[in-house]
């Protein structure tokens, strides 16, 4: 695909995932009601952004070791797969912190038997639908049936925890659902840094401007599952949506 090509599927991309944030935002019904708000507002938002920078270090130690440094990294073995450290420290520190220091059950971070429908089936459908737009431009490969298991687990499970059901879910408490999605989207986009200018996106492409083309969509997705994780009240549409936007075109492949 040429370079223009990819850079008007990038441009597509984000143009397309804020519209359908702007639907879901005015199209979709109300808002439900705000969780319950925070009796300490600033702490909230200090700890989701501390939540955040740890993240965020774990992501650019693991991008860096490995695309620019190309030094040993530690993984855990898996079954077929190896896993990472920084995928592990991902989903055990907030975890931990919220449940240890801020005493949040589960429901809090958004895994709730109840959800509201249609905003669930929207962003899922979206999900499918975005997924499979890639196959329309070039004939993607099929990915390995492990991969596919692993990807459920990350990217799609745990950054959608950790953004959503985490630090969005905080930054609810301290300063509203409007704030707290569009402040969250743009952290959701600022932690794919490591991976757009130095890691994947970069050596993939080589391109500064297809850099800053990812990480406008990356800000754009994160409005998106923002907005209908507040609308859905639950994280696992979002997780499901995200798997398939970012991995349906690989799953599809072993059909074609």
């Amino acid at each position: 695909m040429s370079s223009l090509a990819n850079y008007v599927m990038m441009i597509g991309n984000a143009v397309g995932l804020i519209g359908f944030t702007a639907l879901a935002h005015d199209k979709l019904g109300d808002y439900p009601e705000v969780v319950p708000g925070s009796d300490n507002a600033q702490r909230e938002v200090l700890e989701a952004l501390f939540i955040w920078m740890v993240a965020f270090a774990s992501v650019f130690v693991f991008i860096y070791s490995q695309f620019v440094l190309d030094a040993y990294y530690p993984y855990v073995p898996l079954g077929p797969l190896n896993v990472p450290l920084h995928s592990i420290l991902m989903l055990v520190f907030p975890i931990a912190f919220v449940t240890l220091v801020n005493k949040w059950q589960f429901s809090d971070l958004g895994f709730r038997k109840s959800f509201y429908l249609k905003p669930a089936v929207f962003v899922i459908v979206i999900g499918l639908l975005w997924g499979i737009v890639p196959a329309l431009f070039e004939s993607p490969d099929p990915i390995p049936i492990p991969l596919l298991l692993y990807y459920i687990y990350t990217p799609a499970f745990l950054e959608e925890l950790v953004h959503r059901g985490v630090i969005q879910s905080k930054l609810e408490r301290a300063l509203g659902q409007q704030k707290a999605w569009f402040i969250a989207g743009i952290l959701f986009g600022l932690m794919h840094i490591p991976t757009d200018f130095f890691g994947p996106i970069a050596a993939s492409h080589g391109d500064i401007m297809m850099s800053f083309l990812a990480l406008a969509g990356q800000i754009a997705a994160g409005w998106f599952w923002g907005v209908l994780y507040i609308k859905t009240r639950n994280l696992v549409p979002c997780i499901a949506s995200h798997y398939l936007i970012d991995f349906a075109s690989g799953i599809i492949a072993w059909f074609m």
